[in-house]
This record gives C-alpha cells, sequence and structure tokens, in this order.
C-alpha cells in the first residue's frame, strides 16, 4: 500500500500529470491516506529519535527494507565508499559527500531558515536541527566510526603543514582528513546509515539495512497531495510531525518555523523538507524531475557547481587539534568560506530526460518494445 502510493503520487506529478488533472492528485491522496491509516493500524509510525532509524533495525517506522548481516549478506561496499580514506583505506572512499547547500538548506532548532549571508560559517553546527547532526559530519564534528571513538573528531580543516605562511592557499596546504589525495572536496562527510563498527579491517562487512520506504516517506507523499487536494492544515500538520521528531520547536503558534500559507509556498516547503529528512536516500534527484525542476534547481546554483566549505585553521601547526577537543571552545580560531571547485553537477534537459531511453539490449529482445520519443523512437509515455 506504501509503495502503490509512491506510484501514485509520481502518476499524479508533473513529470507524467502535464495537464494537472486534479483526479490524479485525489487518486495519490487515497492511496497514501489508506496506506497511512492501515501502517497506523499495526503500530506504524515515526521512530522518536531520528538518529537511530538505521540503528534499530525493524524499528516501527521501516515499511519496506532490504536487510543485511554478516555473513550471510553485507552492504560493505556501500558503505567503505561513503568513509573517509583515512578511516577505510579504499580506493572508493568519500562518496555521498554533503554539498555546501546540503548544509545550508537544515533549518534552526527554532524552525527557522540557516542565512548563509548573515551567519558565520565558523559556527554553522550551532543551534541547528537533529538531523543535521545524524546527517552532516562538519569540521570538528562528534566520532561516527570505529577508529574515531575515543581518539579523535571528524576534523576537515586545512592548515599550515611546512611552516611557510608563502606556500599553499592562504598560507595553508593540508587537510587534517588527507591521505593520499583523498579527502572530502566539499569538506563535510555524511554519517547517514554508516555502521559504526566498521574500520579499515572490517570494512567490507556493513550490516545497516537499507530502508527503501520508511514511514516519514509515507505522511510526506499524503502531505503533498493534500496540499495539491486543497486540503492545507492536513500537509501543515504532517511537516509539523515530521520537524517536531527532529527537535524543532513549535513555537507560539505551534508552525514549527514554517511560515508558508499558500498551495506554493506550501508545496515548496514539502519539497525542502524532503530534501534534509531523506538526504542520501536516494529521493532528491527523483523528487527534481517528477516535479520537472531539475534543470532549473541546478541552473540556480552559483556558477552552476554545487559547493564545498574551506575551513582553515588561524594558529599554529603545533597547536592544532586533533583530538577530541570541543569545537563549541574553538570554533573562532578557524575561518571559513565557500569553496568553488567542490562537485560540478551534470545538466540534464528538461523535455529529453523526463524519461529515459530503453536500452538497445532490451529493444533487441523484443521487437514489439518501442523507443521513447525523446529518444528518437515513437512511443510516448504520456499516452
Amino acid at each position: 500500500m506504501a509503495f502503490k502510493g509512491r506510484v501514485a503520487l509520481f502518476i499524479a506529478s508533473p513529470q507524467f500529470n502535464r495537464s494537472n488533472n486534479s483526479q490524479l492528485w485525489q487518486a495519490a491522496y487515497d492511496a497514501n491516506k489508506a496506506a497511512v491509516t492501515y501502517l497506523e493500524g499495526r503500530g506504524k509510525g515515526l521512530l522518536e529519535d531520528f538518529s537511530q532509524l538505521w540503528q534499530s533495525e525493524m524499528s516501527k517506522e521501516v515499511i519496506m527494507v532490504r536487510r543485511y548481516s554478516y555473513p550471510e549478506a553485507t552492504n560493505g561496499y556501500s558503505q567503505v565508499c561513503v568513509m573517509p580514506l583515512k578511516y577505510g583505506e579504499s580506493g572508493c572512499a568519500h562518496g555521498n559527500q554533503p554539498s555546501l547547500e546540503l548544509v545550508n538548506a537544515f533549518p534552526l532548532k527554532d524552525g527557522s531558515k540557516w542565512d548563509p549571508n548573515a551567519m558565520d560559517y565558523t559556527s554553522l553546527f550551532d543551534n541547528r536541527d537533529a538531523r543535521f547532526y545524524y546527517t552532516i559530519a562538519y569540521n570538528g564534528a562528534a566520532p561516527y566510526l570505529k577508529p574515531m571513538f575515543a581518539k579523535e573528531n571528524m576534523w576537515t580543516y586545512w592548515y599550515d603543514k611546512d611552516g611557510n605562511s608563502a606556500t599553499g592557499v592562504n598560507g595553508k596546504e593540508m587537510r587534517a582528513d588527507f591521505i593520499d589525495g583523498y579527502e572530502s572536496l566539499s569538506g563535510f562527510y555524511t554519517p547517514k546509515m554508516m555502521d559504526p563498527n566498521l574500520n579499515a579491517v572490517n570494512k567490507l562487512d556493513g550490516q545497516i539495512d537499507w530502508i527503501e520506504i520508511r514511514f516519514a516517506e509515507v505522511i510526506m507523499n499524503l502531505a503533498e497531495a493534500a496540499n495539491e487536494t486543497n486540503k492545507p492544515d492536513e500537509a501543515l500538520q504532517i511537516l509539523g510531525q515530521i520537524r517536531g521528531r527532529a527537535g524543532i520547536e513549535a513555537g507560539a503558534e505551534g508552525k514549527y518555523g514554517i511560515t508558508a500559507t499558500t498551495k506554493e509556498g506550501i508545496r515548496q516547503a514539502i519539497m525542502d523538507e524532503r530534501f534534509i529528512e531523506f538526504a542520501f536516500e536516494n529521493k532528491r534527484f527523483w523528487d527534481l524531475r517528477r516535479w520537472r525542476v531539475y534543470k532549473s534547481t541546478m541552473e540556480g546554483l552559483e556558477g552552476k557547481i554545487r559547493h564545498g566549505l574551506r575551513v582553515e585553521w588561524d594558529g599554529s601547526t603545533a597547536n592544532r587539534p586533533t583530538g577530541l577537543e570541543d569545537i563549541n571552545t574553538i570554533w573562532n580560531q578557524f575561518t571559513a568560506v565557500p569553496s568553488n571547485d567542490a562537485m560540478p553537477i551534470t545538466m540534464l534537459d528538461e523535455d529529453k530526460y523526463s524519461f529515459f531511453g530503453i536500452p538497445a539490449t532490451y529493444l533487441d529482445r523484443n521487437s514489439k518494445l518501442e523507443q521513447n520519443n525523446t529518444w528518437g523512437g515513437t512511443f510516448d509515455p504520456l499516452k
């Protein structure tokens, strides 16, 4: 039922629903409403602690899942490719690096937006919502992998390795997480969904389950369909649930920092919330495509790239933090500025890539299959 709700939401979205047929949105609402009712009747719901979602296997939030266990089935490759090379020692390290755009998207604890134009990047970790700390490993973040425990925080700053202020960039040439030329280009890592027990020896033995659908997605799908079928109060109430679980304060009016009142505004609030709630859960790319805003979103990024953050240690090399120093007490000894050489994006033509081309190997198997019309064929996916 949850999967049916997801499919119905895609069919109602502009990728398929070019005329904004209200009946398709109603069908999406009905399917997701039925799924939520069914799931709640069987004890499903939001797990109270967001940070435990991937540590508490088969919790009440899990709906559809690919399970892993050692040694029968492990997800080590996908895990080690996200670990810093310093701890995992694998050539595929440093995947899934959070961009500065994602970091900026997380709200403050009071529900207000982080404003990069008015706030200090060196203290970007201060007073953010609870999801931030489980999703973003920033400079000075708490240990989250076995080799770090009781030893060191996640340090990603640049420092003056050779003691010569005339070399490097701003006199700094080395990253604290640097090893053999591999470091996070954005200056961030993600601890989300990581198996904390992994190290360089057992790096391929990951056992963290992959949750394909969780309860939060089902109610967020319902919220989106509710808004499009003129039920804004229901949509906002669900957004409040999601934000409340993240530790965001309800505020005097109980709106959890949400200021949107129009259908368009609430729609954007839902999309923004999905961006951070489901970060690295294989949702964002498909959300941008189904709303046909991939191209405009990517072109809206300054320089048409995803940015990072260059954090520099201003003190002496001898006194630089390398262990469990509290970032809350030394943050003002760093400087931090956005970097423009982080991660280029792949631009996709909105019309051509609304539907992918069917691979030739499949077309060769069946003469009755037709190629999509935006890929030189005759089949129209919209009919």
